[in-house]
C-alpha cells in the first residue's frame, strides 16, 4: 500500500484496514454498506451475495455480472468514473428509511439463489461454522 493512502486512512475514523480472513462473518460484522466500485466485467459478484446474507445492502458498478448478482433492487452506479453519482447514492442509501428498506432488498436477494442445489445446505454449514 502506498504511502499517500496510508496517510489518507489514518486521516479517516471511519477506514479501517483488517488483516486477511476466511471467517465472512468477521468481515462483515461491523459493515453497514458493500460498496463494489468495480471497473472491470466482473463474471458474477459473489461479494454481493456474501454481503446480502448478512443483511447488507449494496452499492455498486452496473457492469458485468454485478446486475446478475445484484438482483432488481440494489443500486448501481451506471457511469462508475462518475463521482457525484456515487456519492449521491451513498448519501441517499445511509437515510436511515432507505437503508432499512435496502437491507430488506439484501435479504431478499439472497434467497433468490438457494433453490439452487445444494445452496441451502451449504449456507447451512457455513452459517454452522461462524462464517456467515
Amino acid at each position: 500500500m502506498s504511502e499517500s493512502y496510508k496517510t489518507i486512512i489514518k486521516e479517516n475514523e471511519n477506514i479501517e484496514i483488517r488483516n486477511k480472513t476466511n471467517n465472512f462473518k468477521e468481515i462483515f460484522e461491523d459493515a453497514k454498506i458493500y460498496l463494489l466500485p468495480s471497473q472491470c466485467n466482473e463474471g458474477f459478484g459473489r461479494g454481493i451475495i456474501e454481503a446480502n446474507i448478512n443483511n447488507i445492502p449494496v452499492l455498486a458498478s452496473d457492469i458485468g455480472g454485478i446486475r446478475e448478482a445484484s438482483g432488481e433492487n440494489q443500486l448501481l452506479v451506471h457511469d462508475y468514473w462518475q463521482i457525484n453519482e456515487w456519492k449521491e447514492k451513498l448519501k441517499y442509501l445511509l437515510d436511515a428509511e432507505n437503508y432499512k428498506k435496502y437491507s430488506e432488498y439484501a435479504s431478499a436477494n439472497y434467497q433468490r439463489f438457494l433453490s439452487m442445489d445444494g445452496s441451502e445446505k451449504l449456507l447451512a454449514i457455513l452459517k454452522s461454522k461462524g462464517n456467515y
